[in-house]
Order: structure tokens, then sequence, then C-alpha cells
């Protein structure tokens, strides 16, 4: 095979490889924004309305961990979580050595 053509394919494999890496550990909010931009360009290019959704849909569902949205790591504390006290460094106990 051809050096060149060699060097394209590589070239080829690695970038899809780092746009399916970058679009599965991207956040969920701008993986949602790229989904519909994807699909408004598809439908404009001829694709219908149902398989542009269909597009949307698979582009912007999954994620590194199931996506941010199940995870409610970063979630406001409601109820008993926002109530409990915090503990500050300024209330651990400090020994003096002697």
């Amino acid at each position: 095979m051809n050096p060149t053509v060699q060097h394209v394919v590589v070239f080829v494999v690695v970038g899809l490889s780092a746009s399916y890496a970058g679009l599965r550990f991207m956040p969920a909010a701008w993986r949602r924004s790229i989904a519909a931009r994807v699909a408004s360009v598809a439908m404009r290019s001829g694709l219908s309305a149902v398989q542009a959704r269909r597009v949307e849909t698979k582009l912007s569902s999954g994620g590194a961990c199931g996506s941010c949205d199940s995870c409610k790591a970063c979630a406001t504390p409601t109820g008993a979580e926002a109530e409990a006290p915090s503990a500050s460094f300024r209330d651990i106990p400090i020994r003096r050595a002697s």
C-alpha cells in the first residue's frame, strides 16, 4: 500500500476516534446543543424531520457515565441535606505540642 494512503487512513481513523471520545465525555448540555445543530443541518440538507429527530436523539443520549442527567452530583441539596450543618476546618480542635 502506498505510504500516503496509509497516512490518510490513519488520520481518518484517529480523527473519528477523537471525535467519538470527545462526544462521549463532553458535558450533557454541550452534547444536546451540538445534537440540535447537527439535526438542523441534516434537515436543511434533505433529511426528513423524523430522521433528523432520530439523529438528534442518538447524538444527545449517552455519555461517559450514563449522562450527567442521571447522577445528580451537581444538583442543589434539598430537604435534610440542605439543613445539615457543614463542618468547617475551623471546627476541628487543634492539639498543640507541649
